[in-house]
């Protein structure tokens, strides 16, 4: 009888933590919320340090992506582009550190045809991105192919920047790119499409005293089956450091999650997420 009462007494316990399971719930849901956040920033700084040389660092602070690809390392990659004439330019991404590989190659289409560099206003590139991480854990491939988001949208074709005065002023406009994690079994742990509906506004290519100062990104989450617009504000940045260090985001969701979100910088990469009043702090994890 005893052992019967012990029971029941378990069976009652675990009946009564309702709240155990809300909050685990909400978790899932801003990490979720996190993953589109690391997609969409990490794509559009690397859209501009491709042209003005920055170093990358393939992954400097621990987060799932981290845990998943890289545990415990840090890997700096030097960034070189090679010209290939007429405006085509070409960074390949070979970086071997341990067990963690990095490669592929970016492409950048000038339309003035110069050396790989934007001269005065109306001077655009258009970059194509095919390339893939590997670590211990799993691979995270980064792509412009065309592709379809859980929605039944084609997303793809890469970013186009352009230079709108001369003062350098930009616009990035995000037609199509994505992210792909897989674990080392084969299992997909999440598929991440993305664009712009509004060009973000940036001031310059060089990282040191780069600002995104508006612009809106549309992302699909295509595993969980919801989409997030993030408005960007005031998104700053320094020479050390290739995530945002200051600035904030506002996101509405649709789908299967619904709400709104917001996310405010507080230094190099570190971040706190907010989504429908659960609040959870992270770290941008891969340069790209």
């Amino acid at each position: 009888m005893r052992h019967i009462a012990f029971s029941i007494a378990l069976l009652t316990l675990a009946a009564c933590q309702p709240k155990e399971e809300a909050v685990s719930a909400s978790t899932t849901a801003t990490d979720q919320y996190a993953d589109t956040i690391e997609a969409g920033i990490t794509g559009a700084s690397g859209a501009a340090d491709d042209a003005s040389n920055e170093t990358v660092v393939a992954q400097s602070q621990q987060s799932f992506w981290g845990r998943v690809l890289v545990p415990e390392a840090m890997a700096a990659c030097a960034r070189t582009l090679t010209n290939n004439g007429g405006g085509n330019c070409t960074r390949n991404v070979n970086c071997d550190f341990g067990a963690y590989l990095w490669s592929g190659n970016v492409q950048l289409s000038f339309n003035n045809g110069a050396a790989c560099s934007l001269s005065g206003a109306g001077d655009f590139y258009t970059r194509s991105v095919d390339f893939a991480r590997t670590g211990p854990r799993g691979t995270l491939q980064t792509t412009s192919n065309n592709r379809t988001a859980w929605d039944g949208s084609v997303i793809g074709g890469g970013m186009q920047i352009s230079q709108i005065d001369g003062l350098g002023n930009l616009e990035v406009d995000v037609l199509g790119q994505h992210k792909i994690l897989t674990r080392t079994g084969g299992r997909t742990v999440f598929d991440v499409s993305f664009s712009t509906s509004a060009p973000l506004e940036m001031n310059q290519l060089a990282r040191n005293g780069r600002v995104i100062s508006g612009g809106t990104m549309v992302i699909h989450h295509n595993r969980a089956r919801f989409t997030a617009e993030h408005t960007l504000q005031n998104l700053s940045f320094t020479s050390g450091c290739c995530y945002p260090t200051s600035g904030t985001i506002t996101s509405t969701f649709s789908g299967n999650l619904e709400g709104s979100g917001s996310v405010t910088f507080n230094s190099c990469g570190n971040y706190t997420a907010t989504l429908n009043g659960v609040s959870k702090t992270y770290s941008l994890a891969n340069c790209e």
